[in-house]
């Protein structure tokens, strides 16, 4: 195995274990949000921070990867064979195995319900399936009820990040022009998140108030992500104080309350340069696999279905889950996510 020289995966699994965190409060429903989100003033929760910190990674990886491609069609290859098996796996596991345990129908009225293959087909975005969050007779008791995976949602917007950055293919041989376009972009979704979106003050999403502000609210960092590809982070000068300035600056914001201004730039600024440091004591760790991508897509309906069984406050949910998410997140990596990336060139 190569040696691991960067941050990146040990990240990218402290970002899914922020949004578990978020989620077992949510869902074992200690509370309407987590202890960041009260510390921050309403500005912000954990889980807010792992999705937009996994778009920051993703979109300095991808943009990465889209000009290392020999073709369109070789980058595509490595983006499908990297989401969809574990997409796929998650939605198996969720319609076929978990929700027939958990729900409160027979299993020949689950089964026989068109609602458990919509549920399957509506979560592939299948044109003309409508919309079905839900499983029969699943988590109907719950204090999150009737959602059987709710993170499903960002894997569509890293999509359609992967399938817009490859219009920048045909300027792969210009640096320059990548730089403008990628800055102007990044410059008009700043104007529009920061001027011109109206926030709720309970919102724990900045830009949160329309589907129109969520999308741009994820693409910023995943466009921000892009732009830091160009940097040369391990020649930076002076690049762990450029971190520490800019946590200070996102910390002050929040007292302030004016994150919204600085979000955008710091935090991409704090995620990039920690990942492409280097923790020696923490290379073991990296080298039993990447478990982040698991973590991410199988907690949502494990939580649901450890709550249904036994009530548990928010603690307890994070930490139960867990004991199931490392072993299957774990099992998913090594004997089905790198298998298969293993045959993206061929």
């Amino acid at each position: 195995m190569l040696p691991i020289k960067n941050n990146f995966l040990l990240l990218r699994i402290l970002f899914a274990l922020f949004v578990i965190a978020t989620h077992a409060v949510l869902l074992s429903g200690s509370g309407e949000n987590d202890v960041l989100f009260q510390w921050s003033h309403q500005q912000l929760n954990f889980s807010y921070l792992g999705v937009r910190g996994f778009f920051v990674i993703s979109g300095f990886l991808i943009y990465k990867s889209l000009l290392r491609s020999t073709s369109l069609l070789n980058y595509a290859t490595k983006r499908i064979f990297r989401i969809v098996p574990g997409l796929l796996s998650a939605l198996l596991l969720t319609t076929f195995i978990i929700g027939p345990i958990c729900t409160s129908v027979s299993t020949n009225d689950y089964f026989n319900n068109p609602s458990t293959y919509y549920y399957f087909l509506s979560s592939l975005k299948i044109p003309g399936i409508a919309a079905t969050p839900s499983l029969p007779g699943c988590f109907t008791q719950n204090p999150f009820s009737n959602i059987a995976n709710g993170s499903l949602w960002t894997i569509w917007y890293e999509l359609l990040c992967y399938a817009c950055i490859a219009t920048f293919f045909i300027f792969k041989s210009n640096s320059f022009i990548q730089k403008v376009l990628l800055s102007s972009l990044f410059l008009t979704l700043y104007i529009g998140l920061t001027l011109f979106d109206q926030r709720l003050s309970n919102s724990f999403l900045p830009g949160a108030n329309s589907t129109l502000s969520v999308s741009f609210d994820v693409v910023i960092y995943f466009v921000a992500g892009a732009l830091g590809s160009f940097i040369n982070w391990k020649q930076l000068p002076y690049r762990k104080h450029l971190a520490a300035a800019a946590a200070l600056i996102l910390f002050t914001s929040l007292y302030i309350h004016q994150a919204n201004w600085v979000l955008y730039l710091c935090y991409p600024i704090l995620v990039l340069s920690f990942a492409t440091m280097h923790t020696p004591k923490l290379d073991r760790l990296q080298q039993l696999g990447d478990p982040s991508y698991g973590l991410y897509i199988y907690a949502f309906p494990v939580q649901q279905l450890l709550v249904q069984w036994h009530p548990m406050q928010g603690w307890q949910l994070f930490m139960g889950s867990l004991i199931v998410l490392l072993p299957l997140s774990y099992a998913s990596w090594h004997w089905l996510e790198q298998p298969l990336l293993r045959l993206k060139n061929r």
